[in-house]
């Protein structure tokens, strides 16, 4: 759990044009829907911040069920290494399909992309 959150902390902060103050709110609004080791998230966000850890980002219209979320953690993790911290994200505007982002690789099957290739 603590690697989780560290990875979702870590992308608020890693957000370029975002105030640092903003920043902190929204780190401790995550926090406090938890009972976590902070020590631990904290070692893990470092270890992010220090590229130890990669950060894969799976985002998606709809919650995905536990057992999506397993087979899209193991493929990633079996492609990208056990190094990898791996969040779900919910997304509306991606309507359909899902979004993968692990550094600079992209993984794109939503649906918008797909409308895409047809019609551009």
């Amino acid at each position: 759990m603590e690697k989780k959150i560290a990875g979702k902390i870590y992308k608020i902060f890693n957000d370029k044009g975002k105030d640092i103050g903003i920043c902190f709110l929204e780190a401790f609004e995550i926090l406090k829907n938890y009972t976590v080791n902070i020590q631990k998230v904290i070692y893990y966000f470092k270890k992010l911040k220090s590229e130890e850890l990669k950060l894969a980002e799976v985002i998606s219209a709809l919650e995905l069920s536990k057992d999506n979320k397993e087979k899209i953690e193991k493929k990633i993790l079996e492609k990208f290494g056990k190094n990898t911290i791996v969040i779900f994200e919910i997304d509306n505007s991606v309507l359909g399909g899902f979004l993968i982002k692990v550094g600079d690789n992209v993984i794109d099957e939503t649906i918008i992309r797909k409308i895409n290739d047809i019609y551009l």
